[in-house]
């Protein structure tokens, strides 16, 4: 840890609040969204995560970058998912971030490996980027020339959890 860096440092806020809702919900709650607070919904999103497949929609200020993401399941869990199930954090530089929360003996979730094979299928990556993603437990997406690094960590009993992330050239 650099003793000249002040606290907060590296750290640029909240990226996003993640809330588990029921499906048949959904459209009820993009709309009090919409009207109460005059949030704006992007597309609905699927992504698969270890329980299955998870839809999601973000929604954000007309001002900021600050979101809220509703995420829906479409498997039972084993964990109590309704309500805010996740904070994500953003930062400039996730590997130093990473090096500082292991040093404290924050456990993040264990990602396969057959993820990083996957990796260079998608993307072409090369194969010192791949190892340095899998040595630190890294998620990594490519949209355009934008990228996001991104990590997770365990999930507590109740279903919560913590996401850290770096956004690059623009990701959304």
């Amino acid at each position: 840890e650099d003793p000249e860096a002040g606290p907060g440092d590296g750290w640029l806020g909240i990226d996003h609040v993640g809330i588990a809702v029921p499906g048949d919900r959904l459209n009820e709650e993009v709309g009090f969204l919409r009207t109460v607070f005059g949030l704006v919904p992007a597309p609905v999103e699927e992504f698969w995560e270890p329980q299955g497949r998870l839809r999601s929609r973000a929604l954000r200020p007309a001002a900021g970058d600050a979101r809220l993401v509703l995420n829906v399941e479409d498997v039972a869990s084993r964990f109590p998912r309704e309500g805010i199930t996740q904070v994500a954090f953003a930062c400039d530089d996730l590997l130093a971030r990473m090096r500082d929360l292991r040093a404290r003996g924050v456990r993040l979730m264990p990602v396969p490996d057959n993820y990083y094979v996957d990796l260079v299928a998608r993307f072409g990556l090369d194969a010192e980027l791949v190892e340095l993603l899998r040595e630190h437990q890294v998620l990594y997406d490519r949209v355009g020339e934008g990228e996001l690094l991104h990590v997770y960590t365990e999930v507590l009993d109740t279903g919560f959890y913590v996401e850290l992330l770096e956004r690059r050239g623009g990701y959304d």
